[in-house]
């Protein structure tokens, strides 16, 4: 993802980019036993982003993957971005913990802390890019000022915490609505995305989309290139 140039970039040294791929896999949908495995597969087809889902049990019933995997992770894939999704009670310290760890993004939902805004400057500030997650329940529109103020968004079309839930059209026409309150914004989509769905998901404004069961039930090589099929895409590294 490229810099936003919003408020409070400039705190600390520009973090390392690594532009967005269009179908960014969701590690959590993989088998957490063998995450490297999974990296280097789609490293192999030219993949250079993946998002790593954190969860406590408590903001969400369910949990995620340990942050403690991550630093193996960095060193050895140094040429990926890893993106952490925080689903958790406790943003600011996941966050540096995530950052401490080699993430190179942290989103966050704000309604999870009593000073969002904050959160973000911190995650900026220790020198990765601030994210804002998006659940269905919140609303955007009202924190324009919160919004305005992060690099990126993830918007949910899912529930938070949900495996294998088709997305919800309605979230999906949220998210068409905060492309255009947003034109410049990034936003990564996030739940329910196949490739039945990834053209209108993209289409409505999504500048990528998170896949999770549907790149890593069939082989990683077989499902990556359906999803290219639906994009049009013949090349591996989109």
């Amino acid at each position: 993802m490229m810099a936003s140039g919003r408020p409070g970039s400039e705190e600390a040294a520009e973090p390392t980019r690594v532009p967005p791929d269009p179908i960014i896999p969701s590690l959590y949908a993989a088998d957490h036993a063998r995450l490297h495995d999974a990296v280097a597969a789609f490293m192999a087809l030219g993949v250079r982003h993946y998002h790593f889902d954190v969860m406590d049990g408590a903001f969400v019933p369910a949990r995620g993957l340990d942050l403690a995997i991550l630093p193996s992770l960095v060193r050895a894939f140094p040429q990926a971005a890893f993106d952490v999704h925080l689903m958790v009670c406790a943003p600011a310290e996941d966050a540096r913990t995530a950052i401490a760890s080699g993430a190179a993004s942290v989103s966050f939902h704000p309604e999870s802390h009593s000073e969002p805004d904050a959160v973000l400057t911190a995650i900026r500030g220790a020198g990765a890019r601030a994210g804002v997650a998006i659940g269905p329940d919140y609303d955007p529109f009202a924190n324009s000022n919160l919004i305005t103020h992060a690099d990126y968004l993830v918007a949910m079309l899912i529930e938070p915490g949900t495996r294998g839930a088709p997305c919800q059209p309605r979230l999906v026409a949220k998210l068409a609505a905060m492309r255009r309150r947003w034109p410049d914004l990034p936003i990564i989509a996030d739940g329910g995305v196949n490739d039945r769905v990834l053209e209108s998901i993209l289409a409505s404004g999504a500048t990528s989309a998170i896949v999770g069961g549907a790149l890593f039930e069939p082989p990683a090589n077989v499902a990556y290139k359906a999803l290219q099929k639906a994009l049009g895409c013949l090349n591996a590294a989109l």
